[in-house]
């Protein structure tokens, strides 16, 4: 039977790629910095808009990472995301909950989807909302995330074995607001 793996396993072991997702369709874009120093502009469909009254914290893509599935009753479900997010040299963690922990100064935020936007062939980008905060650094006052310019990440097809775990591949860009 297989078990989870902690992130810091998958990536060693080179089971989650990097990458960053390209641009989607949407209606209005936002200009944001990247690690490359270079500007990329990414749609931000209408429905993942963030509330006004805020400010943009971070936008940093999944360096590393994969969607873990656990399969129950013959049928793959999400486990947990497993992923390493880099902007410059802020690194993220992002794990079960969904949470975000900021490495460097221990600091999360947890959210919960509020809207999402189907991607095919990958999972949705998402509006999220904090339900909670931990410590006064990176994420003590983020109260929204976004999950944008997604590729991959989709539940395996087909049947499995009750306990079988899957991690899939994913990328995109997360950008983390708060009250301005």
């Amino acid at each position: 039977m297989k078990r989870a793996l902690p992130v810091a396993v998958l990536l060693a072991a080179g089971l989650v790629t990097a990458g960053y997702a390209g641009a989607t369709t949407a209606t209005t874009t936002e200009k944001v910095q990247t690690t490359s120093a270079t500007t990329r502009y990414t749609p931000v469909p209408p429905e993942l808009q963030v509330p006004d009254g805020h400010k943009l914290v971070l936008a940093a893509h999944v360096e590393q990472g994969a969607q873990v599935y656990t399969c129950s009753a013959g049928a793959w479900t999400l486990l947990e995301p497993a992923a390493v997010l880099r902007s410059g040299s802020t690194v993220v963690l992002h794990t079960k909950g969904p949470q975000w922990i900021s490495p460097a100064d221990g600091s999360a935020v947890t959210g919960s989807a509020v809207a999402n936007v189907p991607v095919e062939g990958a999972v949705p980008q998402l509006l999220l909302k904090a339900t909670a905060n931990r410590g006064t650094g990176l994420f003590g006052s983020v109260d929204y995330i976004q999950r944008l310019a997604t590729r991959g990440g989709v539940a395996p097809a087909g049947q499995c074995t009750d306990g079988a775990l899957q991690a899939v591949p994913y990328s995109a860009e997360y950008r983390f607001y708060s009250p301005a």
